[in-house]
């Protein structure tokens, strides 16, 4: 696809949204609402635009979030420990630095993928 621009946040208003998947476009999408999908699923937004994950942490029905290839910056924010049912998280190659936030209370989560970054510490 060659999609650009912002998404607008209003696609978190759509009842039966259980995938978004706006990978390899050049697009970007505020996290602000989201805890209105309680639907949604599975977010792919890998080479994307994204600037930021803040926000992500209410997301609470999030099953699957790859992010990877973003380029971004900054800790991993913490909030991501609230979605407390995600199986799969990938942030693979972004410029990620800090400290590997608290992951203990996803007990659902089999699958971590984290490299490329400069995190630092223990999971």
């Amino acid at each position: 696809n060659g999609l650009v621009g912002t998404i607008p946040t209003a696609i978190y208003e759509m009842p039966n949204l259980k995938f978004l998947w706006l990978y390899s476009n050049h697009v970007d999408l505020s996290f602000e609402g989201i805890a209105q999908a309680t639907s949604l699923t599975s977010l792919l937004l890998d080479s994307t635009k994204i600037r930021t994950l803040n926000g992500i942490g209410n997301g609470f029905s999030l099953l699957d979030v790859d992010v990877r290839f973003n380029n971004l910056k900054g800790p991993i924010p913490a909030e991501l420990a609230n979605l407390s049912n995600l199986q799969s998280f990938t942030c693979s190659e972004n410029l990620f630095t800090g400290k590997v936030p608290e992951l203990t209370e996803l007990r659902q989560l089999t699958t971590l993928r984290m490299g490329g970054n400069k995190l630092t510490g223990t999971l």
